[in-house]
């Protein structure tokens, strides 16, 4: 490596920075789930998890849940949920 490979190099991220900032250890976008250091694609590419139907749409919503940051929003978002039955 080059010293100027090395200066325009990204910085790895740790698990603790990327937990921290809400970002995706693997792709650095906003993670899809509070709680989570990876997004839900990255998450099920590692993990080999598949969600299909009901559980897709239930975490699809957690994941907006995830991303509000005010407490009221997200017992709104986790309301919704529950009343469509889609927990």
């Amino acid at each position: 490596m080059t010293l100027d490979e090395i200066a325009t190099a990204e910085p790895l991220m740790d698990r603790r920075t990327a937990y921290r900032l809400h970002l995706c250890v693997d792709c650095r976008a906003v993670t899809a789930a509070a709680g989570m250091t990876r997004c839900w694609p990255c998450h099920s590419d590692w993990s080999g998890i598949r969600l299909r139907g009901r559980r897709a749409r239930a975490a699809a919503i957690r994941a907006m849940c995830g991303q509000l940051r005010h407490p009221g929003l997200i017992a709104l978002a986790w309301t919704i949920t529950v009343v469509l039955g889609i927990d």
